[in-house]
């Protein structure tokens, strides 16, 4: 069946842009899986609506966190320390940056100590399916958790822990929301859920023969296709992180996201990985040994790597007027710093303070100390 679709240009510039990087094979590729994925939505918005509405204690979420602690996270560990790595039939590239859209760690965690709950020492391989179907419900389930925690402590934008998290369908049930906003926020659960599925946990890239997302990205999860079927496994990395034990997971601290192990494991092992972004990251800190910065301040210091920066992310400069190519351009790095140092805020190496609106930045003394810098 043909089908007339009228697009806005900035939407198909964006799709092809997708494809131009191999993320799909072409702009048709990606609209055949969006509405596919919008399909599988509805259908799982349309069984579970009513469980949505049971009272919040009950739900099927809040129960998939609690199976984390306790006897769970025992059992975890357990499993890991035997386990043997095993060699993916896949190999990562090298890349300079760490992609904006991977805008958190903590995301990334809770997908990889999924998996390990998921693994068994004698059974290391996962489907990657299974895998997007249990990360994504028990991320929007540390969502909800964690959100009423901010809302609670009056956490303000820049302390938020549930940024890159799934949105946990329990917003629709907020007294006096309106029908406009409701629908807008169905559409954002829905939009958040395919996000972390694709972005975070990743997604096997057919055209390229490879496999997309940030733990695969970072070198934490290792993957094979049998049967045609995609699956994955932790890497020697991987189990190390989720061996690691996380102050949120296992003991519902909201006041760090990452214990000081952590914080190490992803400074000395995982940004290296990005070598451009490594080398900005330690210019932003010696900078910020010599005084406290604003963002502005800060942006200067991505400029000096604008060239690398639309390389990686590329700017289709003959569609666009000149004014547009220079908004694009600006855009570009400022999107590459708000990642960048959002991602350095979570993980508490720089103090991230907003002041009338201006965001200050400055060096955390004991990170510091900890990471011998």
């Amino acid at each position: 069946m043909i089908i007339k679709l009228d697009l806005e240009s900035d939407q198909y510039s964006e799709i092809e842009k997708l494809a131009n990087e191999g993320k799909y094979q072409d702009v048709i590729q990606f609209i055949k899986i969006a509405i596919s994925n919008q399909i599988q939505e509805e259908k799982s918005e349309d069984s579970s609506h009513n469980e949505s509405r049971k009272p919040t204690d009950d739900s099927e979420h809040w129960t998939s966190i609690e199976n984390w602690l306790g006897e769970k996270v025992e059992k975890i560990q357990n499993n890991l320390s035997s386990l043997t790595v095993e060699k993916s039939d896949f190999q990562k590239d090298e890349e300079p940056f760490i992609w904006s859209f991977y805008n958190r760690f903590f995301p990334i965690k809770i997908v990889i100590h999924q998996l390990a709950s998921l693994i068994k020492p004698n059974e290391p391989w996962v489907s990657l399916e299974d895998l997007q179907d249990n990360a994504v419900s028990i991320a929007q389930g540390w969502y909800k958790f964690l959100k009423e925690k901010e809302i609670e402590n009056e956490f303000k934008s820049n302390q938020k822990l549930t940024i890159g998290l799934p949105t946990h369908p329990y917003e629709l049930e907020k007294p006096g929301i309106k029908k406009r906003e409701k629908n807008k926020l169905e559409k954002k659960i829905i939009s958040s859920k395919s996000r972390y599925r694709d972005q975070f946990v990743g997604r096997h890239n057919i055209k390229n023969k490879k496999f997309d997302g940030a733990c695969f990205r970072m070198g934490l999860i290792s993957a094979k296709i049998t049967g045609g079927k995609s699956f994955v496994s932790l890497t020697k990395l991987g189990k190390e992180f989720a061996l690691l034990k996380n102050p949120i997971i296992e003991n519902r601290e909201i006041t760090n996201a990452f214990s000081n192990e952590e914080v190490k494991l992803i400074y000395e092992k995982i940004i290296p990985q990005f070598k451009v972004e490594k080398q900005i990251i330690e210019d932003i800190i010696s900078e910020l040994k010599q005084k406290p910065m604003t963002s502005n301040e800060i942006q200067k210091i991505f400029e000096g790597y604008k060239k690398l920066i639309f390389e990686y992310y590329p700017i289709d400069e003959e569609k666009l007027k000149e004014d547009e190519v220079k908004k694009k351009k600006e855009e570009k790095i400022t999107q590459t710093r708000v990642a960048t140092m959002g991602r350095l805020s979570e993980v508490k190496i720089v103090k991230w303070t907003v002041i009338s609106s201006i965001s200050h930045y400055s060096l955390n003394e004991e990170k510091m100390s900890l990471l011998d810098i």
